[in-house]
């Protein structure tokens, strides 16, 4: 049990102190309530190690009291994430409503330290601990699991009807193997529900079933949280991954550029730049293109049949602009279309038709080129044809 909870702490101290340790691993909301999470995590399985421990317990024995509360917070924390990926307010009644049961049971909990005597807590912990004796459920123990399980089951539900129909339209609109952040949205909240929910309830039935003596539950328990931990490791560690290669793909192009010509003494002719351009031209009247989220030189590239220094080397020519400065321009482009010819599309679902992963990239490259937000672009378009700006369209955060 013990090797268990270590390794669950040794795989979250690494994430937080590896893979979140630059400035920007923080900079979408969604990363901060994920996060908040795994701290949690971390924490309650601290405290089940020490509580494991009899000298420890001895000298800390309020530990006892301390992670009950906290069941009432890991569906709160799936509701809140998925809140902010359909782009709704956190702090609302509904939320102060919702966060309730943890306040009341945070509220006894602190009742229970204050009043209950340390000698009379450390008997009886020994008592227990001596005499092996399994602690006897009681109705108030019983309705507090019960209550946790319908809780976290009843938010689960919620959290993910919304995001399933946050999602229809992304799925009509791009496709899902390119969307990466959707990818691991879906696979997140499903591992939620198999790692923790379920877990936790059938430990609680094993529990009810043969008593507090039986480790079986506690096994199941503990290594469900250290494989839901893993998960949040593998996400950091991809999006890690994806952001060296991004650098490096910069890197090899920067290599390549010798003052105003990118390739030094390499040139194109007249007739082949000219007849690149317009296979470039034609490619990008496919929205596909421009939608894919993954699309770089090399793939750009491949998709014309031609080496990727030429490819470069004639858009910085003929266009006076980089690959990604050009990519960027035609999708701003291709978004400011999608703007004002479907002015009741979510500024999410255009961020991904044109090839950004989120909001945040996305208003910052639409002000970039065109000097205000999306929403801003979209609202003066509606007041100059007549329609009511959406009072409900925020900058996204996320």
């Amino acid at each position: 049990m013990e090797h268990i909870l270590s390794s669950q702490l040794i795989i979250s101290l690494f994430i937080i102190l590896i893979l979140y340790n630059q400035k920007n691993s923080l900079k979408f909301t969604s990363e901060k309530i994920l996060f908040g999470y795994l701290l949690l995590l971390m924490v309650r399985s601290m405290i089940e190690l020490l509580t494991s421990n009899i000298d420890y317990l001895l000298k800390l024995p309020y530990l006892v009291f301390v992670n009950q509360s906290t069941y009432f917070l890991d569906g709160l924390f799936i509701y809140l994430y998925v809140l902010v990926l359909k782009d709704k307010k956190l702090f609302t009644v509904k939320t102060l409503l919702l966060s309730l049961p943890f306040l009341t049971f945070l509220s006894i909990t602190l009742v229970l330290i204050f009043k209950t005597d340390t000698t009379v807590l450390r008997e009886f912990i020994l008592e227990v601990e001596n005499n092996n004796a399994p602690i006897e459920w009681n109705s108030i123990g019983t309705l507090y699991f019960l209550l946790a399980i319908a809780y976290n089951t009843l938010l689960y539900i919620n959290s993910l009807l919304l995001f399933r129909k946050s999602s229809k339209t992304i799925k009509n609109t791009i496709s899902k193997k390119h969307d990466l952040s959707y990818k691991w949205q879906k696979m997140f909240i499903n591992s939620w529900f198999f790692l923790y929910l379920l877990p936790f309830t059938i430990a609680f039935i094993i529990l009810y079933a043969y008593g507090s003596n039986s480790v079986f539950s506690e096994y199941i328990f503990s290594i469900s949280i250290l494989l839901l931990t893993f998960i949040f490791g593998l996400k950091k560690i991809k999006i890690r991954y994806e952001e060296l290669k991004l650098s490096n793909e910069e890197f090899n192009i920067k290599r390549l550029v010798k003052s105003e010509n990118k390739y030094g003494t390499l040139k194109v002719d007249k007739t082949k730049a000219d007849e690149l351009k317009y296979n470039i031209e034609e490619l990008l009247k496919d929205k596909d293109i421009l939608s894919d989220l993954d699309l770089n030189l090399s793939s750009f590239s491949k998709k014309l049949n031609e080496k990727e220094y030429i490819v470069s080397q004639v858009i910085n020519s003929l266009y006076n602009k980089s690959f990604q400065d050009f990519i960027n321009s035609n999708r701003i482009e291709y978004a400011k279309n999608i703007l004002t010819q479907e002015p009741d599309h979510k500024i999410i679902h255009v961020a991904l038709d044109a090839g950004y992963k989120s909001t945040v990239t996305f208003n910052r490259q639409f002000k970039k080129y065109v000097g205000m937000t999306p929403t801003e672009y979209k609202n003066n378009f509606m007041k100059k044809s007549g329609f009511k700006p959406d009072a409900n369209e925020n900058k996204e955060k996320y």
